[in-house]
C-alpha cells in the first residue's frame, strides 16, 4: 500500500481554543463492501472494513499509527451476509446472519478491543424460507441493545430485539399493519429506544385542504405490548419531520416544517412531544411557530419583507435537553437532476445521462422549550456545491463537547478547502472557526460519517477514490 503521508502529523488550529489533528496513513478499500469507524478503546481507535463476508480489522494509536491488523470471518461453512458491527465502550459485536437447511439464523461474535473473541452465540432461528431475508438494523442510542427487522409484503413487519450485553433476545413480535401501510413514497420512520421500545410512525392525508392529517404511530414493548394511536394536525401541511425518542425523559418528540398552503415553502416549524405513557385522544403538545421577515432575511442573506416561506428545508438532527426540550437543526438542501443530450449525425436529439447537482447551504438551530415556546435560534452560513457525489463531502457533523455543540464542515466541496466549525452555546451564541486547510494534504472529508468516539475527540474518514484516511480532531 502506498504511504502518501509517512508520519501522522499535528497541527495548532486557528481558534480561540487549541486543538490537534492527527492523520492516518492511507488504505486501499479498492472493491470493499463498506468501511466504518468503531470506536476507541483504551489507547487504540478501530475500524473496519467488509470484503468477501469477511471483517477486516486495524487498531490506529493515539497519533494514529497501525498498531495491528486482524482479519476475521464470521462463518467459513455457512452462506453467511454481515449486518453490521456495532462497537461499545468495553467491546464491539459483529451481527450476521447465515443459512443452513433452508433456515436462516441470526449469530452475534462478541470481541474486545484487541479483536479477541469473548462470545459467540446464535441468538435467534428467523424461520424456514425459500428466499434469504431482506433485514435491516436499529441500534439503540446506548448501543446495548438492537432491533434486526423484516418487511414482510408492505403490510407486516417481523423484529427481533437483542441485547449486546446478555447475547439473548428481548423480544421478538409480528406486528401487523393496515393494506399498503408501507410505501416508499409516504413518510415513514421507526425508532427503537434504549428500553427496548419499537415505534413506527407514518403519516395519512398529508394533503391540502383537509382537516383529517395525522401521524399513526404503532408502539410495541415486552412489558406494555402492542399499543397504537394518532396525532392529528389540524389543517396544516407538513413538509418535512424528524421523530426521534428522548431516552432520559423517555418520551416521543418531533420537531417539523409546515406550510398552510403549498408543499414548496414552508412557513414556520412545529414541535410535538408526548407523554411516556400517552393514550389516543389524551392532549399532546404541538406548538407552531410561523417564521418571521427577520429570520428570512439572515438567512438568505438579504433583506425580506412579508416573507412567503422559505424553500429547500430540511430538518437534519435534534438535539434532546435534559428538561426535555430540544434543538432543532435545519438545513437548507436540494438536489438537482440534469439530462445531458445531443445530437446524433443523423439529426436526431438524443436523451444522454443524468447528472445530479447538490447543494448543502446554510443552517440554523432552533431552541425550543419543554413547553413547546421558542427561545432562541441561531444561523451559521455555508454555501457547499457537488456532483453527482451523493453529496458524500457536503452538510455537517454536530459534536457534542462538554462545553458546547460544535458543527464541523467543508467550507467548499473540493480537494483544496478550508475546514470549519461553528461553535454554539447553552445561550445560543455562536462562533465561526477555521480549523485547517486541505491543501497538499490529500484529504476529502466525509463529516457526515465522522463517530465521536470521546468527549473530546471525533475522527472523520477521508475518502478519494476508494484511497480512504482516518482524520481525529482532539479538542
Amino acid at each position: 500500500m502506498a504511504r502518501l503521508l509517512t508520519l501522522a502529523f499535528t497541527l495548532i488550529c486557528m481558534t480561540a481554543t487549541a486543538q490537534s489533528l492527527s492523520v492516518s496513513d492511507e488504505f486501499f478499500i479498492g472493491g470493499a463492501d463498506g468501511y466504518g469507524i468503531i470506536g476507541k478503546y483504551n489507547d487504540r481507535i478501530l475500524y473496519f472494513l467488509l470484503e468477501n463476508k469477511k471483517v477486516k480489522l486495524r487498531a490506529l494509536d493515539n497519533k494514529m499509527h497501525k498498531m495491528w491488523e486482524r482479519e476475521i470471518e464470521p462463518d467459513r461453512k455457512n452462506n453467511a451476509s454481515i449486518l453490521d458491527v456495532v462497537g461499545t465502550k468495553q467491546d464491539f459485536s459483529i451481527l450476521y446472519q447465515y443459512r443452513k437447511k433452508n433456515r436462516n439464523y441470526i449469530k452475534i461474535h462478541k470481541y474486545d478491543g484487541q479483536a479477541k473473541l469473548l462470545d459467540s452465540v446464535t441468538v435467534f432461528d428467523w424461520g424456514k424460507d425459500v428466499l434469504v431475508p431482506k433485514l435491516d438494523i436499529l441500534i439503540s442510542e446506548d448501543k446495548k441493545s438492537v432491533l434486526i427487522y423484516e418487511i414482510i409484503e408492505s403490510r407486516q413487519i417481523k423484529a427481533l430485539a437483542v441485547s449486546l450485553d446478555s447475547l439473548r433476545p428481548i423480544w421478538d413480535k409480528t406486528l401487523s399493519f393496515r393494506a399498503d401501510w408501507y410505501k416508499p413514497e409516504r413518510f415513514e420512520q421507526f425508532l427503537f429506544t434504549n428500553q427496548g421500545e419499537f415505534y413506527a410512525i407514518t403519516e395519512e392525508n398529508n394533503r391540502i385542504g383537509t382537516e383529517k392529517h395525522y401521524f399513526d404511530v404503532l408502539k410495541y414493548s415486552k412489558n406494555y405490548g402492542e399499543h397504537s394511536f394518532k396525532l392529528p394536525m389540524k389543517d396544516i401541511i407538513s413538509l418535512d419531520v424528524k421523530f426521534s425518542y428522548d431516552n432520559v425523559n423517555q418520551q416521543l418528540v418531533a420537531a417539523g416544517l409546515y406550510s398552510a398552503k403549498n408543499f414548496l415553502r414552508a412557513q414556520g416549524h412545529f414541535f410535538i412531544s408526548l407523554t411516556p405513557q400517552y393514550n389516543e385522544g389524551a392532549p399532546f403538545k404541538l406548538a407552531l411557530h410561523p417564521f418571521d421577515d427577520e429570520l428570512a432575511s439572515a438567512l438568505l442573506g438579504k433583506k425580506i419583507t412579508e416573507s412567503k416561506g422559505l424553500t429547500d428545508l430540511k430538518i437534519q438532527d435534534i438535539v434532546h435537553r435534559r428538561d426535555g426540550g430540544i434543538l432543532a437543526v435545519v438545513e437548507q438542501v436540494k438536489a438537482v437532476d440534469r439530462r445531458a443530450s445531443f445530437t446524433t449525425s443523423s439529426g436526431m436529439s438524443n436523451r444522454g445521462y443524468i447528472s445530479m447537482d447538490y447543494f448543502y447551504e446554510n443552517a440554523f438551530a432552533l431552541s425550543i422549550a419543554p413547553d413547546g415556546q421558542a427561545q432562541w435560534r441561531s444561523i451559521f452560513h455555508k454555501k457547499q456545491f457537488s456532483q453527482d457525489d451523493e453529496a458524500r463531502f457536503s452538510s455537517f457533523f454536530l459534536a457534542k463537547t462538554p462545553s458546547a455543540l460544535r458543527f464541523l464542515f467543508n467550507d467548499e466541496i473540493e480537494r483544496s478547502t478550508t475546514v470549519s466549525e461553528f461553535v454554539l452555546n447553552g445561550a445560543g451564541e455562536g462562533e465561526r472557526h477555521a480549523i485547517m486547510n486541505t491543501q497538499g494534504q490529500e484529504l476529502y472529508l466525509r463529516f457526515k460519517d465522522a463517530l465521536q468516539v470521546a468527549a473530546n475527540e471525533i475522527v472523520v474518514p477521508s475518502d478519494d477514490k476508494r484511497r480512504v484516511k482516518l482524520v481525529k480532531i482532539q479538542y
